[in-house]
């Protein structure tokens, strides 16, 4: 999904981009795509499936799967629009995840408000990513959808957005900073990514005032601001600990939440810099630089996840010689 979403708006505006480099990251992510498909399938059939939806918090993590097929039916659309069968199976796919999602949200969310289980991270706000990933599926799929089926499901995302900002905050003020800090989640990153994404599609749909996606944006670079520095902090500590290696470079899976969370806002930030919504010195340097950063950070990641799969194997080749 990150992947996703930074080619399709921040790898076009690097200037080695090419439509063949679109198409082949395309085809790469519909091939990891299918090994997940084929992967939670035979879970399913193993009797396995339910270790992955165990939990309230994976229960939540679903929201992933809705955002990754819709990112990856929105890049075909972009960069192989002629394949109508595969953008339509995943499309579906999607809608089908997120209606059965939406039933896990309404029954999870009742518990969260009556204390009976709590969540103390970002996860919790992909409800409002994987809704507002199906507006931007489906407008991608149809310029000719009615406007009040955008605000309508828009309204979703933003209502889904701020009950679990305040089921987060509820849980944040109950514990004391120090607390706070060393267990800050990398998937807090989400709680300015969720608000960049309804921002991106209430600007692409035209369906939302200008002056509210003004404030969301507003909104998303403040908590921007606070959500990584937090992070920042927690960084400083992690280096005072382990040092810069065992700080720093060492791999997470939630750290793909964080690179997600810069590329939406910096897709956000285009937007509406394109749309001629907020045109200031901050929105125009985001735009012109931002894309950079975003790749800097993508970059890094990979390289630590490459690295963590040679230490795996190299770990599972010294085992079998034993």
């Amino acid at each position: 999904m990150t992947i996703g979403v930074f080619s399709l708006d921040a790898l076009k505006q690097l200037p080695f981009s090419n439509k063949l480099i679109s198409q082949l990251i395309t085809l790469e992510l519909f091939i990891i795509w299918l090994h997940l498909v084929r992967f939670y399938i035979g879970s399913y059939l193993d009797g396995n499936f339910s270790y992955f939806i165990k939990s309230i918090t994976n229960q939540f993590g679903i929201g992933t799967w809705v955002a990754g097929c819709s990112v990856l039916a929105i890049l075909f659309l972009a960069e192989l629009p002629s394949w109508h069968i595969i953008i339509w199976v995943i499309a579906l796919l999607a809608f089908a995840i997120w209606l059965f999602y939406l039933k896990l949200v309404f029954a999870n969310g009742a518990l969260l408000l009556y204390k009976k289980k709590k969540i103390c991270n970002g996860v919790i706000l992909l409800s409002a990513v994987s809704t507002q990933s199906i507006v931007l599926l489906i407008n991608s799929l149809s310029h000719k959808i009615p406007i009040f089926i955008n605000q309508i499901l828009i309204i979703f995302g933003y209502f889904f957005y701020l009950i679990g900002i305040v089921m987060i905050s509820r849980f944040f003020l109950s514990i004391k900073f120090k607390r706070l800090i060393l267990g800050w989640s990398n998937t807090n990153s989400i709680i300015h990514g969720a608000l960049s994404i309804t921002g991106l599609a209430s600007t692409l749909t035209y369906s939302i005032n200008d002056k509210i996606i003004i404030y969301t944006w507003l909104s998303a670079t403040c908590l921007f601001v606070l959500v990584e520095g937090i992070s920042l902090i927690k960084v400083i500590y992690q280096i005072r600990i382990a040092g810069w290696k065992g700080g720093i470079f060492v791999y997470k899976v939630s750290q793909w939440s964080r690179i997600f969370t810069y590329c939406m806002y910096y897709t956000f930030t285009f937007s509406i810099l394109n749309y001629h919504l907020l045109e200031t010195s901050a929105t125009i340097a985001i735009s012109q630089y931002g894309q950079y950063v975003v790749l800097g950070f993508l970059l890094v990641e990979i390289i630590l996840f490459l690295y963590n799969e040679l230490i795996i194997r190299a770990r599972q080749s010294g085992d079998n010689s034993l």
